[in-house]
Order: C-alpha cells, then structure tokens, then sequence
C-alpha cells in the first residue's frame, strides 16, 4: 500500500490550526473583559469566518492506494473506493501556494459524499493515480 495523503500536514490543518485559531479568540475575549462593542463584533466575524474556511478545507484523514483500490479514512470510518469509481481527479491550489487533491467520484458515497479532498503526500502521486485510472478504465471496457 502506498499512502497518498500527507499524514502531518493534514493534522495540521484539521487539528492544530483551528485549536490556534479559536484558542487565539478565547484568549482575546477574557484577556480584555472590558473591550469595545466593536471588538468583539470583530472577534465573532473571525470566529465565523473560521469556521467557515475550515469547512471549505474539509479533508479526509488519509488516503492510501491499495492495488486498484483506494483506502480513505476519515474521522473514524475508512472506505473502499474501487479506481474505477473515480470520474475526475484534479489539483486545485488554494492560498499561499498550498495544494490539494480533490477526486469526483461517479457515486454519492454513505458518510464521505461524492468528493474526496486530501493533502498529496508528493506530486506526482495525482500523475500516478490519473494513470492508473486511465489504465483500468481501458481494461474493463474489454472485459
């Protein structure tokens, strides 16, 4: 098995950043008790705006290619998603020069939906992954 994903940029983006972030606002609200009303309407607007952006960045906890399967595991479960399944596969670059992977999968699947976002473990795992693909969507159109 070869693991797609990266396992410590991953956690720190679905776990240290946000306990930073809003560990940060905490901090803000009751270092200050007495601050201006526009203070912490700022406070609630980063705080919102926080939540926002991690859910945009919602990625899988690993992404693991076994054969002609790939392994996801994400927040306790972990599918099986056969290459075939996979419509699209895609680089999509965010902010500051930041990369990830987003598949597009033919079917809606229980508890992960019909996209799988994760951050690449290398680059040329996505050149890898499209060939594999490829190669066996060409088979099982003989078969």
């Amino acid at each position: 098995m070869q693991q797609l994903s990266s396992s410590w940029m991953t956690v720190l983006i679905k776990r240290v950043f946000p306990v930073l972030w809003y560990g940060f606002l905490v901090f803000q609200l009751f270092m200050w008790p007495q601050q201006a009303r526009q203070d912490l309407i700022v406070l609630l607007a980063m705080a919102i705006g926080g939540f926002v952006i991690f859910r945009m960045f919602n990625f899988v906890d690993e992404v693991w290619l076994d054969g002609e399967q790939l392994l996801v595991k994400n927040r306790g479960g972990q599918w099986r998603i056969p290459l075939t399944d996979i419509g699209d596969a895609e680089s999509v670059y965010g902010g500051r020069g930041t990369r990830h992977i987003e598949l597009s999968l033919d079917r809606e699947w229980p508890g992960l939906g019909s996209k799988v976002k994760y951050l690449p473990s290398d680059s040329n795992s996505l050149d890898d992954l499209k060939l594999r693909i490829d190669a066996l969507r060409r088979i099982a159109k003989y078969r």
